[in-house]
């Protein structure tokens, strides 16, 4: 598909001549009918538009590019139905969007992550190289974790229709070796700046559309001297009536879209139709065009509507040689919803005093709305020009053919530009060519690129870049790269004005120490010579200063001229600046009390630091209660295996008595048994008392966890659970009934019945230890104490406490 210019008259001519009938897709038959992907029912169709518009409509995709929200789409779309993420890989998203590879790093995919719309991820194969990205879409996600009708919940067949649908109106098309041909869509020819405006735009269109091929227009009053149907482009886009107008046009001159009215039988012209033909041949519907009058335009004021004189006719003689119809000259380097780059060509009539992109009416939409669709620039940078005079226009800043009014009057004998800081005639300048400044900084540097024909040598040049290219990178990460760069462009200009017609003999050096410097007058990092980086507003802090000075000034003298006398400018000056010294005293005064107390504190600090550390020390020299070992803390390792041992073979009986094992001393004797025999299986031979221990408690911990495992496996299996269990599912089938097929309706359910196993059984095992240390409680309270001492007071005594 050929390139066409977006350059747009304030009312563009929408209602060229059309054939009588508008010829049918051939693909488009009552047999293949089902096969196209622009085949919508009404159901599917309004299911596809409320999740687009959804999307669109979003907060965290308010006030982004149009590529950005396309680009949002297009993950949607290519998104499976059982995950979010879609791998992808920055080209290929670039060839949907009709972009760059670098206009997606640096444009698209960071302004999603940082609104919160995509969070991506970088994919490798087995050697490390990368592969691609993995997107998911914020918002999708949310979608299917809150269930329900939401509009982003879509069926499998919903996001393959809207996959198919993306492939036909602005898909790259892929011919693969062993699979089938995926044709091009209809705006996959439309490449560069205002591309991915245009492709949104047709798809909304499509989604509007119904299966005659009319769109859906907007009600209510439109802008005078625009139609209903740049109305509705612009409704569609967010955008004012100017940059809908322009979109329109393009779309007309691609072939996508039909703007027609309708014949009266007076033979006036009446309603204004929108009329899509792919949807139309789509739907194996003829596309009834009306026949238009002559002559096209309406006649206001002695001109048409649109553009041409008063009884001339439309120019209909075949584009020259290297035009494609609706096309620019091969001299146009850029497309844009709200103006071209460079000059506008002879012959050319435009009114001088209107805005590009603006239109009359416009201001009666609602604040906020943005002029133009795309985002596209006011004016457009001109081309280098550089005369023998002295440096061009391009190279100044100037525009080419412009008179520069409001300049001081010069001698007589001064020839031009000899106020400015460039070079002089007698310095004999070499002029920098375009290709000195990288394309991307040339509109930064513009005040100062006369720096670069002072530099002969090809590295001093590209080492003067890359310094600005450095002082770039940081302001970006402080306020943004489109900030930065316009923070920077200024800086140049309250440079260069303070330079005067001072020359600069060493650029380099000048970069350095003035032009790149940036010169912080307060606490804050984002001052620079008292204007803000990030908003261009004076700062602050700054004036806060400077309205203190000058509060004091006044203050001062109030006081001396309170009795009436006159007061002189130096008494006034000597009054403020001993002001100002007894100012500083006293705030040196309270920055030697502020340290003195934070000396104390810190005083106070370090002795509460001292005496924690001493008792710590303390503590750590108590030696074992249990074998006297000096130094341990009160318990050594040994010990503490054995005092674990003991609490762990009590939890093993608890747990075993609460999942009905048996009597509680049985249970204990059994396991006692069973925990010896397990430390003695990874005892080697001759092991220490350390050992032992270690592989007793060892033992303990691992006959703790199989137990537990197999008291949870049998009460999970037990009736109170089951009803649980039952009961879950059943709600869970209600919850989600009608908000997908059966089968995944079950799956939810078992999944959510199987959690509540789990969870009902650790709350019985729960319910039934505490019950058993309760009824160990009991037990312990009834001891025969009695009987107890006096069955120990007849055992023997050891030899140890006879010696003793």
């Amino acid at each position: 598909m050929p390139e066409f210019s977006s350059s747009a008259s304030a009312s563009p001519d929408y209602f060229a001549p059309l054939p009588a009938s508008f010829p049918a897709d051939p693909t488009a038959s009552r047999r293949s009918a089902p096969k196209s992907p622009l085949l919508l029912t009404k159901v599917m169709r309004d299911r596809l538009r409320r999740a687009v518009r959804f999307l669109l409509d979003s907060p965290e995709l308010t006030g982004l590019s149009d590529a950005a929200r396309l680009a949002a789409l297009v993950l949607l779309a290519k998104s499976p139905v059982i995950r979010c993420g879609v791998k992808i890989r920055q080209a290929e998203l670039g060839r949907w969007l009709g972009v760059g590879t670098s206009h997606i790093e640096h444009n698209v995919l960071p302004v999603l992550r940082r609104a919160g719309v995509v969070e991506s991820r970088v994919t490798t194969d087995d050697l490390g190289q990368v592969t691609g990205l993995v997107c998911e879409l914020t918002a999708l996600r949310a979608a299917r974790a809150a269930g329900g009708d939401h509009p982003l919940r879509l069926l499998r067949r919903d996001l393959a229709t809207l996959l198919r649908l993306c492939e036909r109106v602005l898909g790259p098309g892929w011919a693969p070796k062993d699979g089938p041909v995926t044709e091009p869509g209809l705006l996959a020819g439309r490449q560069g700046p205002g591309a991915a405006t245009d492709r949104l735009a047709l798809l909304l269109l499509v989604l509007q559309t119904q299966k005659n091929g009319r769109a859906s227009l907007i009600g209510g009053s439109v802008a005078r001297g625009r139609g209903r149907c740049a109305a509705t482009v612009a409704k569609l886009l967010g955008c004012k009536v100017g940059g809908g107008a322009k979109v329109l046009g393009r779309l007309v001159r691609a072939g996508v879209v039909v703007v027609c009215r309708e014949e009266l039988g007076s033979g006036l012209l009446g309603k204004s139709r929108l009329l899509v033909p792919a949807v139309a041949s789509a739907h194996g519907v003829a596309l009834a065009v009306p026949r238009p009058r002559k002559p096209v335009g309406r006649v206001l004021g002695g001109v048409a509507d649109d553009g041409r004189p008063e009884g001339e006719a439309p120019d209909t003689a075949a584009p020259p040689d290297g035009l494609a119809a609706g096309g620019g000259s091969e001299e146009e380097v850029d497309e844009r919803a709200a103006g071209a780059v460079g000059d506008h060509g002879a012959g050319v009539a435009s009114d001088p005093l209107a805005a590009p992109g603006s239109a009359a009416g416009d201001e009666a939409l609602e604040p906020g709305v943005a002029v133009r669709a795309g985002g596209a620039g006011l004016h457009a940078p001109h081309a280098v020009v550089v005369t023998h005079g002295g440096v061009g226009a391009g190279l100044v800043g100037g525009c080419s053919g412009g008179a520069g009014g409001g300049e001081p009057p010069r001698r007589v004998r001064a020839r031009e530009r000899e106020d400015r800081p460039g070079p002089l005639r007698g310095e004999q300048p070499v002029f920098a060519s375009s290709e000195s400044v990288p394309r991307e900084l040339a509109w930064v540097v513009e005040p100062v690129v006369w720096l670069w024909s002072h530099l002969p040598r090809q590295g001093r040049r590209e080492f003067l870049t890359s310094l600005v290219v450095g002082e770039l990178e940081r302001l970006s990460g402080l306020v943004g790269r489109e900030r930065a760069g316009r923070a920077l462009r200024a800086r140049f200009v309250r440079r260069m004005g303070q330079q005067g017609s001072a020359p600069v003999a060493d650029p380099v050096r000048w970069m350095l120490s003035r032009g790149l410097r940036q010169r912080v007058d307060c606490w804050s990092e984002l001052c620079d010579e008292g204007v803000r980086i990030d908003s261009a507003a004076p700062c602050a802090s700054c004036e806060s200063d400077h309205g203190d000075s000058r509060a004091v000034r006044g203050a001062v003298l109030r006081d001396l001229t309170a009795s009436g006398r006159r007061v002189e400018r130096g008494e006034l000056d000597a009054a403020v600046h001993h002001a100002v010294q007894v100012q500083a005293a006293t705030a040196a005064v309270r920055r030697e009390g502020k340290l003195r107390v934070q000396a104390q504190a810190a005083a106070a600090l370090q002795l509460r630091r001292d005496e924690a550390r001493l008792r710590e020390e303390q503590r750590l020299a108590v030696p074992c209660a249990g074998c006297g070992l000096p130094g341990v803390a009160g318990r050594c390792a040994v010990c503490g295996w054995r005092a674990e041992v003991v609490e762990l073979l009590t939890e093993v009986v608890d747990l075993v008595v609460a999942g009905g094992g048996g009597e509680r001393s049985a249970v204990e004797r059994r396991l006692r048994a069973g925990l010896e025999q397990r430390a003695a299986e990874t005892l080697a031979v001759g092991a220490d008392e350390g050992e032992v221990a270690f592989a007793r408690w060892s033992a303990a911990r691992d006959l703790l966890e199989d137990r537990r495992r197999e008291v949870l496996e049998r009460f999970g299996g037990c009736v109170e659970v089951e009803a649980e269990v039952r009961a879950v599912v059943a709600a869970e089938c209600r919850r989600l009934a009608g908000t997908g097929d059966t089968g995944w309706v079950r799956a939810q359910a078992a999944e959510a019945g199987e959690a509540s196993r789990v969870r009902a059984a650790q709350a019985l095992l729960e319910q039934r230890i505490s019950d058993a240390r309760g009824q160990r409680a009991v037990a312990r309270e009834r001891v025969d104490w009695g009987a107890r001492l006096a069955g120990w007071a007849v055992r023997p005594l050891s030899e140890e406490v006879r010696a003793a």
